[in-house]
Parts: structure tokens; sequence; C-alpha cells
């Protein structure tokens, strides 16, 4: 019999100390002891009458409660005070819910202590004027429509929003709050508090790619310098572009600025040092040069065999080496410009590797399934944005014919149908999810044959 493990009612928690929430199952699924230490420094801090981990909705303190006959673990509410928006699925849509989520990673400690840091840095220049801290900007187009940047001010006419950024997730509110000071003519300048390019969260990304490669940091060392230069000062950090060989390496500089060392692009809503999208298509243009072209391809094939070999083989390395190994190829997949993210962004999902794998040599590969329609209906429930990449493979692969053979309830025939209409209808749920095509081409090559369709291949 199959143990259920029960949805977690509180998925995320925010450490109150440093502002950045944390998924449930990054603390809970572990080892036994590791849960336990987390317990018990909540229950110290209570008795202490201190706070360390709150639910990222409602901010009420949370505890670490569960089944150990089932190993199972899960956050509760320390006090139970009946209006969270968790525990009231309907009210509140999901748009809302990220809009609360952030609204409570401003209160957090570090939060407030950064926005200090900017306000301190400003008054030290005095090209800044009308400098406000956390005050309400209406909206010059449309009624009713306000928002309350962290900071704001005024240089040289041009009204600046500084927005703080210490969460890893709302992505849709970085794009709300984009759109609504671009349609009131407002220079939007996300301020992070500390960056490793080593280890970039997603939210990192979301602004990086949306502000032409460029981050900027705010700390007590810019401060520092603001205050004896006069000068608004930033750490900015970006990508710059270097020729390899055929391939286009990413590297990262960083170095400090001020207001004249960079563009103002009030057409496109960013505030930059660096022109990296310049600067990378020139590097692209001289890539096409004809002594630049090589043979820069010709060890891809044995880069695609050495992988599939290491991913379907029954390994008998341990999780550490595994994974340091597919580090590795993820690495190479990266030099040979098929993915953008190193190893500790965005990856391919396991399940969906090996529910392809599964489909090439017509075994199941990864999962504990009996019939391969099991591994399918995985992908259609957990993996809807690659639901048409999958299913040109098992039409190339030739393997549908063999999947609705197993289908005797006929269930898979009706989620194939829903899945069309879906589709059809543009539903969000099903959207086609490209982050990967170069990968997957390169790792299954039919599938270039099959790119050029929308809808789900008809079987």
């Amino acid at each position: 019999m199959v143990n259920l493990i029960p949805k977690r009612l509180i998925d995320e928690v925010l450490d109150i100390e440093s502002g950045i929430p944390v998924r449930a199952s990054t603390l809970l699924e572990r080892n036994e002891s590791d849960v336990w230490e987390v317990r018990l420094r909540l229950k110290k801090l209570e008795k202490e009458g201190k706070e360390w981990l709150v639910c990222a909705v409602c901010k009420v303190p949370v505890y670490v409660a569960g089944n150990t006959d089932r190993k199972t673990f899960y956050f509760k509410h320390r006090h139970e005070r009946g209006e969270c928006p968790i525990k009231t699925r309907g009210i509140y849509s999901q748009e809302q819910i990220d809009a609360i989520k952030y609204q409570g990673a401003r209160e957090s400690h570090a939060h407030v202590r950064l926005k200090e840091l900017i306000r301190q840095s400003l008054v030290a220049d005095s090209r800044f004027s009308d400098l406000k801290v956390e005050h309400i900007f209406h909206s010059l187009v449309e009624t009713e429509q306000w928002r309350k940047p962290d900071v704001r001010a005024t240089f040289n006419g041009q009204v600046i929003a500084f927005e703080i950024q210490l969460s890893t997730t709302y992505i849709d509110v970085i794009m709300e709050r984009w759109n609504f000071y671009k349609r009131n003519g407002v220079l939007l300048v996300w301020i992070f508090g500390r960056f490793n390019p080593e280890y970039q969260r997603f939210t990192e990304k979301d602004v990086l790619y949306n502000n032409n490669r460029n981050l900027f940091v705010v700390n007590d060392e810019t401060v520092k310098e603001s205050i004896e230069d006069g000068c608004f000062i930033m750490e900015a950090n970006y990508q710059v572009p270097q020729v390899a060989g055929n391939q286009i390496e990413v590297n990262w500089e960083s170095r400090k600025v001020g207001m004249d060392d960079l563009h103002f692009d009030k057409l496109g809503n960013r505030v930059f040092h660096y022109d990296a999208e310049a600067a990378f298509a020139k590097t692209k243009a001289e890539l096409q040069r004809p002594e630049q072209i090589g043979t820069a391809t010709d060890g891809l094939a044995d880069l695609r065999a050495d992988f599939e070999e290491f991913w379907i083989s029954e390994s008998i390395l341990d999780n550490e080496d595994w994974h340091s190994l597919y580090k590795s190829y993820w690495g190479r997949f990266r030099a040979a410009g098929l993915v953008v993210d190193d190893y500790y962004g965005e990856r391919l999902p396991n399940g969906l590797l090996n529910a392809i794998y599964s489909l090439k040599h017509g075994k199941i590969i990864g999962f504990g399934f009996n019939l391969h329609v099991e591994v399918v209906h995985q992908v259609f429930e957990r993996y809807r944005g690659y639901l048409r990449q999958y299913w040109w493979l098992a039409k190339a692969y030739q393997r549908v014919e063999w999947i609705n053979s197993e289908d005797a309830s006929g269930k898979l025939a009706k989620k194939i149908e829903r899945a069309k209409a879906a589709m059809i209808n543009n539903h969000s749920d099903y959207a086609y999810n490209g982050r990967f095509d170069q990968l997957l081409i390169f790792l299954f090559p039919p599938l270039l044959h099959h790119m050029r369709g929308k809808p789900l291949p008809s079987s």
C-alpha cells in the first residue's frame, strides 16, 4: 500500500531575520535529526520570546509537527487566528497570496536595514531631491492605482523608485511593479543586499535578464563610500561575454558605480551600468566570421552518448558522486551553449528525462512502475509544459501504439483530449515550456523534425 504524504498547507516559511522565504520541503524533507534540530531551535526561541521562522503569508510564528511513524513533518501556526489566507482557499487568488508574501518579506529585519542604508546613501548625494521612504505614489495615468516603493527620490528631474529584493520568488509581483512604474514614467532600480554569481536565486535571474544583465547591491561598504564621496554609490554586477573557441563564455565583473556611470533607458524602464546586450550581440557577430567557424561541435555526439549512458545505467555511485558527475555534464552542456543556467540554477526535471529515455529505450527507466502508461500519466500531471515535446518524441520513437495498448481504462485518452482542448484555449496550466528546447533537441535529435507544430500531436 502506498503511503501518501499529505499536502502541506504551509508550503513556505519566512526567515524573519534575513527576509528570505524558505520552502518547507527544504527544512522538513531531511534526516530526522536535522528536522528535530529545527523543531528544538524554534521551541527554544519561543521560550525566549523570539522569532525565527514565520508563515510566509500571515507572519504568525510556526512550529514543527508531524507523524513520526510515517516520517512526515509539516509546519503549523503557533497561534491559530483563523484568518490566514492559506486556510481559506478560494477567497484569495494566487496573485493576491504572492503579493501578501512579498509584503511580508518587506517587514523583515534585513529589509528594514537595507532600506535605511539606501536612504543614508541618497541623503549623502545633494543631486537627489524629494526623498521619500515607504511613501505612497499615486498613478499619474490610472485612477485608484498606487504603489509604495521602499525608497523614492528625484534625480535631475527623473523620479526613481528603489525597490529592495531579498526574497526568492514572486516573479509576477516583480513584473507587475516594473509595468506599473513604466506606465507612470518612473525608473525602477531593484536593490539587493548581497550577490554571489556562484549561487544565483531565481529572483536574481528574473531581475538580471530583465535589466540588461546588470544587478545592483547596496551594503555597508557602499554606504561608507557614498558618505565619503558625497555621491550615491552602488555595487554593479554584470555579465561580460568572451569568445572561447567557437563558444561564448559568460564572465562576471563587479565594480562600484555612481550615477554618472549609469545608463538610463527610459523606453525600456531600465537602469544599468554595462550594456551587456550590445556586447553579446557584438560577440555573437564575431563568431559568425569565417575564421571563427571551426569544429567545436565535433565532440558533441560523444557528449550525447556519454550522458545517456550515465543517465540510464544502474549506477553504483553514491548520491554525492552522482551529483558531482551530473554537475560536470551540465557544465559541458553550458559550455556548448545548450543551456543558460549553471548546475545550481534551473535544470530539466529528472523525472522528465527518465520519461523520455523510457520512450527511447522501450523500457521503464527511473520509475517503479510496471506499465509505461503509468509513466505517461506522470508526465501529464507533473510536466505539462513539456507535453508537446514529450508526445512528439513518443511518435518519433514509435511508442504511441504501445502506450495506447496499455490504456485499458481509457483514462489517458481522456487526459489527452482535455490537454488538446486546454492548449487550443491557451490554458495557462498547459503553457508551452521551451526553456530547454536546445538541450532536448541535442539529447533527442528526432525532436528537431517536430518543433514546428503548436498543438499536442494527434495520436
